[in-house]
C-alpha cells in the first residue's frame, strides 16, 4: 500500500470529524421514533389489517431515478438547513413513516426478507444520508447559537466541514437514487 492511499477509517474520521455527537443525537431520535411508531401502528393495525390487503405495491413504481434524487435531495437539504428545528421535524416524519410502513408491512403478513430487499439496498445510502444531514442541521442549529452569543469559533472551519458534508448527503442520495432506481423498482 502505498503512503498516498486513502484508508477508509481516515475518510470516515475526515466526514465524521465535529459530527459525532450530532449524528449520535440524530441516530437516536430517529430510532426511538421508528420504534414508537412500529409498536403503536403495529396495535392500530390488528383490527384494521383487512382493509389494507390487496395494495398493488407496482402503484409506486417512479419514471427516472432523477424523480428519486430530486425528492430525497429535496428532503435532505431541508433536513440539513433546517437549523435544528426543521432537521428535528424532519427526521420524527422519516423515522414515523418508515416504522409505520414496516409495521404494515408486517401485519399485512408480508415477508421481512422481502422488506429487507425493498429497503436495505439503497437504504444503505439513503439513511446515512439523513443521518448526515440530521447532523449537519444540528451542528447548523450549534453554530448559529454559538454565533448569536457572540463566542469565538473558527466558523470557517465549521463552514467547510459542514461543506463536506453536503457533498457527501448529495453524494450518498445520488447512489440511493440509483440503486433505488434500477435495483428496488426490479425487485417491487
Amino acid at each position: 500500500m502505498s503512503k498516498h492511499s486513502i484508508k477508509y477509517s481516515n475518510l470516515l474520521y475526515f466526514f465524521t470529524r465535529g459530527n459525532k455527537k450530532y449524528l449520535l443525537i440524530t441516530i437516536i431520535i430517529f430510532l426511538v421514533v421508528f420504534y414508537i411508531s412500529y409498536f403503536g401502528f403495529s396495535e392500530i393495525l390488528k383490527d384494521d389489517i383487512k382493509d389494507m390487503e390487496g395494495t398493488d405495491y407496482k402503484e409506486f413504481k417512479v419514471d427516472s431515478f432523477l424523480d428519486f434524487f430530486i425528492n430525497n435531495s429535496k428532503v435532505f437539504l431541508c433536513t440539513a438547513l433546517g437549523l435544528g428545528f426543521i432537521t428535528f421535524f424532519s427526521l420524527l416524519y422519516q423515522a414515523y413513516s418508515l416504522g409505520m410502513l414496516y409495521s404494515l408491512w408486517i401485519h399485512q403478513g408480508l415477508s421481512i426478507k422481502t422488506f429487507a430487499l425493498l429497503t436495505i439496498p439503497h437504504g444503505i445510502f439513503e439513511i446515512p444520508a439523513l443521518f448526515i444531514a440530521g447532523a449537519i442541521g444540528f451542528r447548523s442549529f450549534t453554530l448559529l447559537i454559538h454565533y448569536l452569543r457572540k463566542k469565538d469559533l473558527d466558523y470557517r472551519k465549521n463552514f467547510e466541514q459542514i461543506s463536506y458534508n453536503l457533498i457527501l448527503m448529495i453524494f450518498l442520495t445520488f447512489l440511493a437514487a440509483l440503486v433505488e432506481y434500477f435495483v428496488t423498482q426490479k425487485i417491487v
